[in-house]
């Protein structure tokens, strides 16, 4: 990905993690979700052999207790709730049309329908994992994935110090080693 992190940061700032809407943050996506797809899954039934082999194959994993494992390891893991796109990657992130060279409103987010309250280290890590996909690819099934496009630790680092200015006033009169601190807790908190 190819976007500047500084802008990046602060068009995250500006979608919406530092507004406070008029909706309930109670209820995280994730928790929201997870339950109500998981409950869903759990009462499928097929008629077809091979649609009834591969649904079993999945039930192996024991998809109830793999919920639970992954709650408690958000539980365990500090993140803010905030208000979040929960879906920035390339393709909703526009370049305006002769501002290429401008520093002020460069870049447009769009694409707004899966935005709501969530974690902000998934809608941070969500980002970080988008960068990996290539959706201009013209094959089945119209992507790449490569790993090796997942970023650093150098570029996560900066995009966190990108970020943290921008959406924490409080954050450049910080000791470096509290700022360091805070940056090695966001790595956590969006690669778990």
């Amino acid at each position: 990905m190819e976007f500047d992190n500084k802008r990046m940061a602060r068009l995250s700032r500006n979608a919406g993690h530092r507004r406070s809407l008029p909706l309930s943050a109670n209820g995280v996506t994730f928790q929201f979700l997870s339950c109500r797809y998981l409950n869903q899954v759990m009462r499928l039934s097929f008629t077809r052999e091979s649609h009834i082999r591969k649904f079993n194959r999945l039930l192996n994993y024991n998809l109830p207790q793999e919920l639970k494992t992954l709650k408690a390891l958000l539980e365990m893991t500090p993140s803010p709730v905030v208000f979040c796109h929960n879906d920035c990657q390339e393709g909703n992130i526009l370049l305006l049309k002769g501002r290429e060279k401008s520093e002020k409103q460069k870049l447009m987010l769009i694409d707004f329908e899966y935005s709501s309250y969530n974690y902000r280290g998934f809608d941070i890590g969500n980002h970080f994992c988008e960068w990996m996909y290539d959706y201009t690819y013209d094959k089945f099934p119209f992507f790449k994935a490569s790993l090796r496009s997942y970023p650093t630790k150098a570029q996560q680092l900066h995009f966190f110090t990108s970020y943290l200015a921008e959406s924490d006033e409080g954050y450049l009169h910080l000791s470096k080693d509290d700022q360091i601190k805070i940056k090695e807790e966001m790595l956590l908190e969006v690669n778990r």
